[in-house]
């Protein structure tokens, strides 16, 4: 379990660094990451999570959660190639909420070799439902450390379109 979610999440941190937008944030939020310190370049990140992502797709397959990981994976595409990070609030959100309830799946998954009794399917999606519930919205409190870099990058996020006051 703790492989696989290791795995998913350095192709989710290479995705998400990767990117001119995320590049320019994390100058601004994180410039202590590694590709705003120069240390891989992003050519090299995009290569790295090429492999990254046939290895933990693959890696998956074998642990029994080859479906909770294309879930994930399909979600980090959207967020940060399709730019599903910056469309605005509610598809974000969405999104990070989705993406983390994978992650759970995925973890659940790998302990059990996706071998779900009928009762333990219907309690994983009624808990991924209150989990993506949950995160969808209350994901905006992420937000108020990065408000520098989000407006520098020009993505809407609660903070800075509705006010702090508001979004707290």
């Amino acid at each position: 379990m703790f492989s696989w979610l290791w795995l998913h999440l350095l192709a989710e941190d290479l995705a998400n660094q990767r990117l001119p937008d995320s590049i320019l944030e994390d100058n601004v939020n994180r410039p202590w990451r590694a590709i705003p310190t120069k240390r891989p370049t992003p050519s090299e990140a995009r290569e790295f999570l090429r492999a990254t992502v046939w290895f933990t797709i693959g890696s998956s397959w074998l642990m029994g959660s080859f479906l909770p990981s294309v879930s994930l994976i399909t979600m980090i595409y959207l967020y940060n190639d399709l730019y599903g990070s910056s469309a605005g609030p509610l598809e974000r959100h969405v999104i990070n909420a989705a993406a983390l309830c994978f992650f759970g799946w995925g973890a659940v998954a790998t302990l059990l070799g996706g071998n779900f009794s009928t009762e333990g399917t219907k309690l994983l999606v009624q808990w991924m439902a209150i989990s993506f519930s949950i995160v969808v919205t209350t994901i905006q409190a992420q937000d108020f450390p990065d408000i520098a870099g989000d407006e520098a990058r020009g993505r809407q996020t609660v903070p800075l379109i509705y006010g702090q006051k508001f979004s707290r």
